[in-house]
């Protein structure tokens, strides 16, 4: 992993902790919504058995894929970073390198359509992710 993607996760994660705990005291009993992300892939020349995600604070849940697609359910209090990965069954070391993506989400229904690869994906759902994925290009563009 190069050096800016280290710092741009540093960056990422200290933003979203930023927030968390500027309204933690107003939200702290905040009842906890509802998010649903549906993936969908498509055109792959490899299968993907499962879809694992990573949600900030530690949380990992798995989803299998069948017929192409996928699903989270989970309820969140805040907007939160979640990273999604896949792994190749002939190499499964493969997600370090490619087969996976950051989303920052807020309590919603997310779609994920993933094409040609895991990595390639559109999103929708999401306002706050739109912001962050642009600033996410920005910085790995160079």
């Amino acid at each position: 992993m190069s050096i800016v993607k280290i710092l741009f996760s540093i960056f990422a994660t200290i933003i979203s902790l930023k927030g968390v705990s500027q309204n933690y005291n107003k939200n702290q009993f905040k009842k906890k919504e509802e998010l649903i992300i549906r993936g969908k892939i498509n055109s792959l020349n490899y299968s993907i058995p499962y879809v694992y995600a990573i949600f900030l604070g530690g949380e990992l849940d798995s989803a299998k894929v069948i017929n192409g697609k996928y699903e989270f359910k989970n309820k969140i209090r805040f907007t939160t970073l979640i990273t999604l990965f896949s792994k190749r069954p002939s190499t499964p070391e493969s997600f370090e390198n490619e087969n996976s993506f950051v989303i920052l989400v807020e309590p919603k229904l997310i779609n994920i359509t993933s094409t040609n690869s895991f990595e390639n994906v559109k999103i929708q759902g999401s306002k706050i992710n739109v912001c962050f994925r642009t600033l996410y290009f920005h910085i790995f563009k160079w």
